[in-house]
């Protein structure tokens, strides 16, 4: 009669009769089945990329091992075919070969295990559509201490929270820790902790720590205004963007620029077309809030410094006007880009020359006069509380007279008519000029 074997073990079974006198030796290949199966190490030496681990009935085989340390030298990725594949199998796997391993039996699922790795597998012995499952991947542990290795390509507190406390976190591919939104992610461009939800929804700020075009980022998304605000670090320049534009930049040379990324100074302002440069306020209790110090180029003020009681004690501007302090009507003290000085709204000005006895007051308000010929004396454009000096020089002795809104005394034409030398002041209202004249100089 012929001997049969066990379904997953090849253990050889006799028939009823059958080896006498030499049934011993097929009970001593089987108790060493058994005893490799129970507690068998098998050293498996892989090599090219393909390998067919055999159980061969009634004979020692490496299929039969409880537990598999592969070794040898594959060239790559080794696929290992449990053969045959209508045994059930139960592996202890150690993989020392260097390569990646494939464990197969059919068509079915098959299980990897990467170099360096131990996992328990199982095969279903199913036949042709036979497959291969770890039975470590859904293990349930209550208390598991884990004091060394890495845990790579999985999620921690995938259906509920998990709390952790690391000293180190860092990847080199894509980490996510936190709900499905993912509340802080560490990527290959860097490191991010947000709140709910994805930038540009929700609320909340998300603070992003990365890598772009060189240069090291934080930066803050805030939701409610769908904006980026953000810190830029390069190896020898610090700048800092609100809403997507630069604001403020140091660079290498330590200037500091606001509103511009090339400072060429220490302090290097630009405000485009913002109006005032920098304006520095008190709020002392000695009187209300008072600007101190303004830089502008609004209303052509370079420089403005304001008194408490929201005069201006100096002014310069662009019109190269400087003021000092301030009167009802005006600035106290003026010197404009023609150095003339005015005092009090009263001008201490270059005398004007004008040979034709018309003084214009919007010009000037002091002149000089060399009649060549009769004529009126006459001013236009009257400002009120204007006055002024004319240098009259009228060495031919020509007739003058004067207009109906120029006022003198009785004799003041027939003096100013005779050849000689005259200085007139004079005081306007507005509507008149009032002139008064000195003798003839000799």
């Amino acid at each position: 009669m012929t001997s049969s074997y066990t379904s997953n073990l090849g253990i050889e079974k006799p028939a009823t009769g059958d080896q006498s006198g030499t049934w011993g030796d097929t009970v001593n290949v089987n108790m060493d089945i058994v005893d490799r199966a129970i507690n068998g190490v098998g050293a498996i030496s892989l090599s090219g990329t393909t390998h067919t681990l055999t159980t061969t009935d009634g004979t020692l085989s490496d299929g039969m091992y409880k537990v598999l340390v592969l070794g040898g030298s594959p060239s790559g990725t080794n696929t290992i075919t449990i053969s045959p594949n209508d045994q059930d199998k139960l592996y202890f796997v150690y993989n020392n070969s260097g390569q990646t391993a494939v464990f197969s039996q059919g068509s079915g699922a098959n299980v990897t295990v990467a170099n360096g790795d131990t996992k328990l597998i199982y095969a279903d012995g199913a036949g042709a559509g036979a497959a291969v499952s770890d039975f470590t991947a859904n293990l349930a542990m209550s208390s598991v201490n884990i004091t060394g290795g890495t845990i790579d390509g999985t999620v921690i507190g995938g259906s509920s929270a998990a709390a952790g406390t690391f000293t180190t976190l860092s990847a080199t591919g894509n980490t996510t820790l936190g709900d499905a939104a993912g509340d802080v992610t560490q990527n290959k461009g860097g490191f991010a902790a947000q709140g709910t939800g994805s930038p540009g929804s929700g609320s909340g700020v998300e603070i992003n720590f990365g890598l772009v075009a060189g240069e090291g980022t934080v930066q803050a998304f805030d939701r409610d205004l769908s904006a980026w605000e953000q810190l830029r670090l390069r190896g020898n320049q610090v700048a800092f963007d609100i809403s997507g534009t630069e604001k403020v930049r140091i660079n290498s040379s330590g200037n500091l620029g606001v509103g511009t990324s090339s400072p060429s100074y220490p302090l290097h302002v630009s405000p485009g077309t913002s109006g005032e440069v920098a304006r520095f306020n008190s709020t002392a209790s000695v009187g209300a809030t008072t600007d101190v110090v303004t830089f502008s180029d609004t209303n052509n003020f370079g420089l403005t410094l304001e008194g408490r009681s929201g005069g201006s004690a100096f002014k310069m501007n662009g019109t190269q006007t400087l003021a000092l302090g301030q009167v009802s009507n005006g600035d106290a003290i003026t010197i404009n880009g023609s150095g003339n000085v005015s005092v009090g709204g009263a001008a201490y000005n270059p005398p004007t020359t004008d040979n034709d006895l018309s003084f214009d007051q919007s010009a000037t308000n002091n002149f000089t006069c060399t009649p060549t010929g009769t004529g009126t004396l006459t001013f236009t454009n009257h400002t009120a509380g204007q006055s002024g000096n004319i240098l009259l020089i009228n060495s031919g002795g020509h007739a003058i007279s004067l207009a109906a809104t120029t006022k003198g005394d009785a004799n003041l034409a027939t003096t100013i008519s005779t050849a000689g030398t005259y200085w007139l002041s004079y005081y306007d209202d507005g509507t008149n000029a009032y002139v008064t004249t000195s003798a003839a100089f000799a």
